[in-house]
């Protein structure tokens, strides 16, 4: 029996969403579940009866599609950062206040929700590889007032990690 497509879609849409939950798709859920339209509209094409079930077929070729398409995601994001200006901005008088350029690091996005001490601190101990010691007397401010920007700018590195996401943390 031959079946059209709007049948078929009806009858594979919850596969389609099945595999998106399966593998915690739901950040950017429209973008794959056209994905695994596409997908499935592909496996309508190219299926032959002779060589097995279409239900194995289609379920092997959405969930394919959307791994695929999973990955260029996370090789897109870890190539291409996007900064807003006011990160550039920060980031600019950082490299004018210093020998040292800090434009090889790669975590400008969650700069922004640092304070101007919390970035000397990023920029001077994490970056440079400067000694607490030596940003406290260079700033002529106390050890412990170091360590409180460390401690600062470490907690507010780590939560807007947690709210910006990690795609190198996606699995499969």
């Amino acid at each position: 029996m031959t079946y059209n497509f709007d049948d078929v879609l009806e009858q594979y849409t919850p596969l389609i969403k099945g595999q998106i939950k399966k593998l915690r798709l739901t950040q950017n859920y429209d973008e794959f579940y056209q994905v695994g339209l596409i997908a499935l509209w592909d496996a309508y094409q190219r299926f032959s009866p002779e060589k097995g079930e279409f239900a194995a077929f289609a379920k092997l070729r959405v969930r394919g599609d959307l791994i695929s398409h999973l990955r260029k995601e996370i090789l897109t994001a870890e190539r291409f950062m996007l900064t807003d200006e006011t990160t550039e901005h920060l980031l600019e008088s950082l490299q004018d206040r210093d020998d040292e350029p800090i434009a090889d690091f790669c975590f400008s996005p969650y700069l922004q929700y640092l304070s101007p001490r919390e970035l000397l601190y990023v920029n001077q101990v994490l970056i440079q590889g400067k000694s607490r010691k030596t940003v406290a007397l260079e700033q002529n401010v106390t050890l412990n007032t170091v360590a409180s920007w460390s401690k600062t700018a470490r907690r507010k590195l780590r939560e807007s990690g947690k709210a910006l996401g990690d795609p190198r943390k996606m699995k499969e």
